[in-house]
């Protein structure tokens, strides 16, 4: 009966402490799977991250490109306008030949009338 009267006692200073203990451990279950889902959460972001360093390294990549062949555009209309400039000159040297070419062809015929005058007599 002793036994009984001590197993009992020991029952009721245990049983709060084993109350105790299945809450901690439904804590920790909770806990833990909360866990889970925040490293599961953790992951798609890091995947997401990366994907995103990803293309921000080929639009990096693409805008270099992009800077590379607008500078060489550039050039390129730079060499153009200055060529543009320089016939500019060109032009207007040949219209001036052109026009004291005209102006001697006018006068051609008059010079060979003179010219055969001049061998006939």
């Amino acid at each position: 009966v002793k036994a009984n009267i001590r197993y009992s006692l020991v029952l009721e200073k245990i049983q709060p402490l084993t109350d105790e203990l299945q809450q901690a451990e439904a804590e920790l279950e909770r806990c833990q799977t909360r866990l889970s889902s925040c490293e599961a959460e953790i992951a798609e972001i890091d995947d997401r991250v990366s994907a995103m360093k990803d293309e921000f390294s080929a639009r990096t990549r693409e805008a270099e490109t992009l800077r590379t062949g607008l500078e060489k555009v550039q050039a390129t209309l730079e060499k153009a306008e200055k060529l543009i400039g320089q016939l500019g000159g060109e032009q207007d040297r040949w219209s001036h030949t052109a026009k004291h070419l005209e102006s001697q062809l006018d006068k051609l015929p008059k010079l060979m009338l003179l010219a055969a005058g001049f061998t006939t007599y």
